[in-house]
């Protein structure tokens, strides 16, 4: 009775803030409407989810980091991985198992302590939505994984609790790397108490009418209030195992525009914002702190090759050769990419080929004198989405193409591309960790889960197995990610477009604003001078 108490009691989520009927910007300078112990944060990304596992805008993780938090993290100076809710771990010699032990005391937001069924409930969600989905690929190798994902099975055998602070990960192949796997974001623990009570709705958004539904995780930061659209508040989470965070509060501010964005922060009414891309220059008139965060987004057109024509090999060369990527990356904001990756993921490595165009080559000539196919292009609906695929149209149609365009709905488009049946797609995908094999393992590996088009490459797959079970350091595991880069690229498997970088503005009184691999905020170190 009391457990049922406190759950319900976070259910029932103090709603303060602001209540706005719509948005307008603050005109009052920021010396009149300061709240002294709270930092306000100005963004224009959609918030969906706080969902650990439902989360993909970088918005999303911005918020989400300061909420959760996962066994390992990252130094935000060295990159090196480090314990956060684990205190030991063992790797038994053939590296085939894992033993963590977890931090004793540690409470979730609803007063709960964290235990080690919290950490499997926590995976096991994450296997069974299959999102993350680099994250989801990467957890296939834990026994018992395929079993659980594809129904076959209640619970993931290799994740075994052994007592109620110690977890022991069985492999069925040895991995070099999967400690980083639990740093990923999307492996975040969450309260299992709650999030069997509030069910699918869990992460989801409230409104004016409706009170928030509990968010519950360990981080420095617990929800106070989540207006959809509007704004997140955050309070400090006064039983926080770490360091006490420097600000009492955090709110997130959702603009419709950068004008609107730009008003506030001119106003100083902000203390921070997160921009998409270098448009800060075109929106900000007097010079503020920025911090650029490392570029690791991916804009791409994928194919379906095992379906026709994309299985021509002849055919998706021949697209690659008409785009102009430095065109197409502007209408995002972003840089033209001629390697398959953004080069923050590959420890600024140079890719060791690059995609060629060849403007004013007229008419698109295949092999044999094959017929040049029309091309049905499938995108989300919306911007940027509508305006890329225009122009990927046009350029293609100037080599003799015939473009169809088919926008479709957000989950619409995803059920198309995951299913096959968009054979030709225009996507994104954002980095949630700095390593590249994330991207390319669930992506080009022959049993990758976002292998939706059918690729696959034994040299490619070969390499993977080398980085996993043989690589002795990171200069062979990176020498295998750049040669499994150039054959994917040799291939024309996807057809990389273009990168865009995050920054965070900041006043001049703002102080510690430290960034986290691949571009993540420490919220709790943030502070601000007291105004004089």
């Amino acid at each position: 009775m009391k457990m049922l108490l406190l759950v319900l009691s976070v259910l029932l989520v103090v709603t303060t803030g602001c209540r706005q009927e719509r948005f307008e910007p603050h005109a009052n300078k920021r010396i009149n409407t300061v709240n002294p112990a709270a930092l306000r944060v100005g963004l224009v990304h959609q918030i969906e989810s706080l969902d650990p596992v439902k989360i993909k805008h970088f918005g999303e993780m911005q918020v989400a980091r300061a909420i959760y938090e996962t066994l390992f993290a990252l130094e935000p100076d060295t990159g090196r991985l480090v314990p956060l809710l684990a205190e030991q771990w063992e790797v038994s010699p053939e590296g085939h198992s894992y033993l963590i032990r977890l931090r004793q005391g540690i409470k979730f937001h609803s007063g709960r302590e964290l235990t080690a069924e919290d950490v499997k409930f926590s995976w096991q969600r994450v296997l069974a939505l299959g999102e993350p989905v680099d994250l989801a690929n990467a957890f296939l190798s834990v026994a018992g994984a395929i079993e659980f994902a594809s129904g076959r099975a209640l619970h993931v055998t290799g994740l075994e609790v052994t007592d109620p602070y110690t977890l022991r990960i069985n492999l069925t192949k040895p991995d070099n790397r999967f400690l980083q796997v639990l740093a990923h974001p999307g492996a975040a623990v969450v309260d299992m108490k709650v999030v069997e009570l509030v069910g699918e709705y869990y992460g989801e958004p409230g409104d004016y009418q409706s009170p928030v539904v509990a968010l519950a995780g360990t981080g420095p930061f617990a929800l106070v209030e989540w207006i959809g659209g509007v704004q997140v508040t955050l309070q400090a989470f006064d039983q926080y195992h770490g360091e006490a965070p420097q600000s009492k509060r955090l709110e997130f501010i959702q603009y419709p525009d950068l004008e609107m964005l730009s008003a506030d922060f001119e106003a100083e009414y902000l203390d921070l914002a997160l921009l998409p891309n270098d448009l800060y220059r075109k929106y900000f008139a007097s010079p503020a702190q920025t911090v650029v965060l490392p570029g690791s987004d991916l804009y791409y057109l994928g194919f379906n090759t095992g379906r026709e024509p994309f299985s021509r090999l002849a055919l998706r060369e021949a697209i690659s050769r008409c785009l102009d990527r430095h065109v197409l990356a502007q209408i995002f904001q972003g840089e033209p990419l001629s390697g398959l990756l953004p080069r923050s993921l590959m420890e600024g490595r140079p890719s060791r080929t690059g995609y060629s165009y060849q403007p004013g080559a007229g008419a698109v000539v295949l092999p044999g004198d094959e017929p040049v196919p029309g091309l049905t292009l499938t995108h989300r609906e919306g911007e940027p989405w509508a305006s890329i695929a225009a122009e990927v149209k046009t350029q293609l149609e100037r080599c003799g193409f015939t473009v169809h365009l088919q926008g479709l709905p957000a989950a619409e488009f995803q059920r198309a591309v995951r299913s096959g049946e968009a054979g030709f797609y225009l996507d994104y995908w954002q980095s949630s960790t700095p390593w590249a094999e994330f991207f390319l393992a669930s992506h080009f590996a022959s049993p990758g889960l976002a292998n939706w088009g059918g690729y696959t490459n034994p040299v490619v797959d070969d390499r993977f197995f080398f980085i996993d079970t043989q690589a002795d350091d990171d200069s062979e595991r990176l020498e295998s990610l750049l040669e499994i880069e150039q054959l994917v690229q040799e291939d024309y498997a996807i057809l990389s477009l273009g990168s865009s970088k995050t920054f965070v503005a900041f006043q001049e009184d703002v102080q510690d604003v430290v960034v986290l691999p691949p571009g993540l905020v420490m919220w709790e170190k943030c502070s601000r001078l007291p105004v004089r």
